[in-house]
C-alpha cells in the first residue's frame, strides 16, 4: 500500500471546539475595539476640523465661530455634538455566537442625524461615517490578536 495522510475531523475536535468557544466573544471584544476607535476618530474630525465654512459672530457667550463646508465634519461650537457621541457594547463573555456579537457609536442629539446625512436645506456634513472609514482596516489585526489570546487562554 502507498503511504497514505488521512484527515478527519477526530484529530482536531479540541481544537475545533476551542475555536468556537473563543470566536463570539473574540468578535465582541473586536466590535467594542471598533466601537471606541470609531467614536475617538467621530470627536477628534469635530474638535479639531478642517472647517472651511463661514465665519460668523455668535452671542451669549460672544465669539467668532468658523463653521465647516459642506463634506467636512461639522466644527465644534459649544462641544455639545462632540460630547454626545458614545458607545454601546456588550461583554465578550456574555456572546456566545459570533453573529450574536454587536456594539454601537452613535449620537442620541436628533441635529447629529441632519449634519450627518444633511436636510433639504443643508448639504451634509459626515463625522460618524468617515470615522468608521478610518478604523475599519483594524478590524482584522484586532479579530486576529482577540483570537489568539483566547485561544491561549484555552
Amino acid at each position: 500500500m502507498k503511504p497514505v495522510v488521512t484527515f478527519d475531523m477526530s484529530e482536531v475536535e479540541g481544537l475545533v471546539s476551542a475555536i468556537d468557544d473563543a470566536s463570539g466573544p473574540a468578535m465582541q471584544e473586536t466590535f467594542n475595539q471598533l466601537a471606541e476607535l470609531t467614536r475617538g476618530e467621530a470627536v477628534k474630525a469635530i474638535q479639531s476640523g478642517p472647517a472651511t465654512g463661514i465665519v460668523y459672530e455668535k452671542s451669549n457667550p460672544r465669539r467668532t465661530h468658523q463653521a465647516s463646508a459642506p463634506g467636512e465634519a461639522p466644527m465644534t461650537d459649544e462641544g455639545r455634538l462632540a460630547s454626545s457621541i458614545a458607545v454601546d457594547v456588550k461583554s465578550p463573555a456574555s456572546v456566545k455566537r459570533v453573529r450574536d456579537a454587536k456594539a454601537e457609536t452613535g449620537s442620541n442629539l436628533e441635529y447629529a442625524d441632519w449634519l450627518e446625512n444633511g436636510t433639504s436645506r443643508m448639504e451634509a456634513r459626515p463625522f460618524m461615517f468617515p470615522a468608521f472609514i478610518k478604523t475599519e482596516k483594524y478590524a482584522i489585526p484586532l479579530l486576529r490578536q482577540a483570537l489568539a489570546r483566547r485561544l491561549r487562554a484555552e
